[in-house]
């Protein structure tokens, strides 16, 4: 008898189901009533600023250098222009300039990759 009382029977208390929090229930509340919204804002920290601008960098450098590289090759595929030697013509001679910047900052992007960072 003394052991049922320490237990408490079914008969003592009613069934109460898990109360959820208020706050869970309007979070659930506006996202079934498409209300809910978020806000993130990314340049808000200086760290994610910096983030961004080394992706951005990479980015612009990246396409530069392969924009850079196709022009290149198309300039040392021309057989026509002015010559400056009996070899290579003019543009050729653009190519081959343009073919070592492209690699140059291709180079450049890819170790800036590879170097851990600061």
């Amino acid at each position: 008898m003394e052991l049922r009382r320490g237990l408490g029977s079914a008969s003592d208390e009613p069934y109460k189901p898990l109360s959820r929090p208020r706050r869970a229930d309007r979070i659930t509340a506006a996202l079934a009533q498409g209300r809910l919204i978020t806000s993130l804002r990314l340049f808000s920290d200086p760290r994610g600023v910096s983030v961004v601008t080394r992706l951005v960098n990479r980015a612009v450098l990246g396409l530069l250098g392969s924009a850079l590289g196709v022009m290149s090759v198309l300039l040392l595929q021309a057989r026509a222009g002015p010559g400056i030697t009996e070899g290579p013509t003019t543009l050729q001679l653009f190519g081959y300039v343009g073919l070592f910047l492209s690699v140059t900052l291709i180079l450049r992007v890819a170790i800036d990759i590879l170097r851990p960072p600061r």
